[in-house]
């Protein structure tokens, strides 16, 4: 259930963002972000990042095709985006550990 000031609120951060609105529930938000340095070449299991952040990797997308499923082998290279759920400081604790 969402209320009128969390649509509200959400619409117009992904206006201002310049992405696409993607509503998934209360205190929930859909990430894309390229992969770091940090984690580049390792896998995800490796990484340990929805250990060390709480966030849930949805999604590995390459740019010359289409978003994979990742499992925990999935190999995380520079030029690759990670989809992820989860809320605000979920995704703070991302960028504090591993930008």
């Amino acid at each position: 259930v969402l209320s009128y000031s969390t649509l509200a609120v959400t619409s117009l951060r992904s206006i201002i963002q310049g992405r696409e609105l993607v509503l998934v529930g209360e205190g929930v938000d859909l990430f894309v972000v390229p992969v770091p340095k940090k984690l580049t070449g390792l896998t995800l299991g490796e990484s340990g990042l929805g250990a060390r952040t709480g966030l849930n990797v949805v999604a590995v997308q390459k740019p010359d095709g289409p978003a994979m499923n990742p499992v925990s082998e999935t190999l995380l290279e520079a030029e690759q985006e990670l989809v992820m759920l989860g809320n605000a400081e979920q995704i703070a604790e991302f960028r504090r550990v591993f930008a």
